[in-house]
């Protein structure tokens, strides 16, 4: 029979030795009643190593979970040494385990008990991105984002490819991962996320935003154009994403970005040349001379509704009482287009200050316009 299971006390002080580190967790009074399994959950609490991954020896002998300690007391000793040796062989094992609580546990405790760059565990994981179950995936994508090294292209490959995954949650989780582990400016790492800028869910396009914002150089040219060029998408929250993704990567007035707004204000659908102006008051500064004076040039565009378009944008962009914004504004109130001078009436009565009595007067004599959406908006 084995001297170490015989009883020796009620209590009894614990020292747990951490294999490897060398560290040192004394724990005193402990009841000899503990069972194994609790000990471990205590063990836990200091050192943040998950139960699963605990082995605990005395002498020669691995403890089980459903060992009480008083087993394994030394005889007429107070102190009882224990080893503790982390192990990842139940991780993996449970990672296959037919029971989806078993691999979602163990994917989610796999990050706790390695370390950044370990390309085993991130082997095991990449599997798990085959997963039948939705929640898993997800999970699996987050512990990758937690122990995959920037760049390593198995990890890079296999985030991308749950960016088209058939869950919002999964895609969500995946553009978050990508963000992570995505090298900056990998350029087909850059064309995957802005595809998800027209996923049907809000929080899918939100992630895809902020992804951009981690894989992206400032003022990278390339994807700059692809954003702009996703002004022109049919759905207006595709549209919306673009923008934000756009202020994500540039810096304040970048003249790329307004010459892109810019060029838009000329695209026939209206949807397109709102959401170009929407972009050129979240990255032109206001009272921005360049921007003004692009705009200003637009003003003589063959097409009324880019004419009209260049009006609205201007009192926008230039500040309240600027001058030469309000000629130009005014000049336009004598259009031959009633679009173009609705539009200018509306800029006038933004850029014009209180008690403007010339453009008051300019404005009063639209009430009598031909045109009745020119004569509202004079009357408002």
């Amino acid at each position: 029979e084995c001297p170490l299971l015989l009883v020796c006390s009620s209590m009894v002080c614990l020292e747990i030795h951490r294999a490897i580190s060398g560290e040192t967790l004394e724990l005193k009074d402990v009841d000899t009643q503990l069972l194994i399994v609790d000990l471990k959950k205590i063990i836990f609490k200091h050192w943040r190593v998950p139960p699963l991954c605990q082995r605990l020896i005395v002498g020669q002998h691995v403890l089980d979970d459903s060992d009480r300690l008083l087993a394994h007391c030394n005889l007429g000793g107070q102190t009882v040494s224990i080893v503790m040796l982390v192990s990842k062989e139940e991780i993996y094992k449970d990672l296959e385990h037919r029971a989806r609580s078993k691999r979602q546990a163990a994917v989610r405790t796999l990050p706790s008990v390695t370390s950044v760059g370990d390309h085993e565990a991130i082997e095991a994981l990449l599997a798990r991105l085959q997963d039948g179950s939705d929640c898993i995936r997800k999970v699996a994508l987050e512990a990758l984002a937690q122990i995959a090294e920037r760049g390593y292209s198995p990890a890079v490959a296999a985030v991308t490819s749950r960016l088209a995954d058939r869950s919002e949650g999964v895609r969500k989780a995946a553009l978050e991962a990508l963000g992570q582990v995505a090298e900056r400016n990998d350029r087909r790492a850059v064309a995957a996320v802005c595809a998800r800028l027209a996923d049907h869910c809000e929080s899918v396009r939100s992630a895809a935003v902020r992804a951009l914002g981690e894989i992206v150089e400032k003022a990278d040219e390339p994807t700059i154009a692809q954003l702009c060029a996703e002004l022109e998408h049919p759905k207006d929250y595709a549209r919306q994403a673009a923008i934000q993704a756009v202020q994500r990567v540039v810096e304040q007035g970048d003249p790329a970005v307004v010459a892109a707004a810019a060029a838009r204000l000329q695209h026939q659908d209206l949807h397109v040349r709102q959401a170009a102006t929407l972009l050129l008051t979240r990255v032109a500064g206001r009272g921005d001379r360049n921007t003004i004076a692009i705009l200003a040039a637009l003003l003589e565009h063959s097409q009324d509704f880019a004419r009209a378009a260049a009006v609205v944008a201007l009192h926008q962009i230039a500040e309240r009482g600027d001058a030469h914004a309000i000629s130009l504004v005014t000049a336009r109130l004598s259009h031959v287009d009633g679009n173009v001078r609705r539009a200018a009436v509306l800029s006038l009565s933004q850029l014009a200050t209180e008690n403007d009595h010339e453009a008051v007067t300019a404005i009063c004599g639209l009430l009598e316009d031909e045109n009745c959406y020119v004569r509202a908006a004079a009357v408002d």
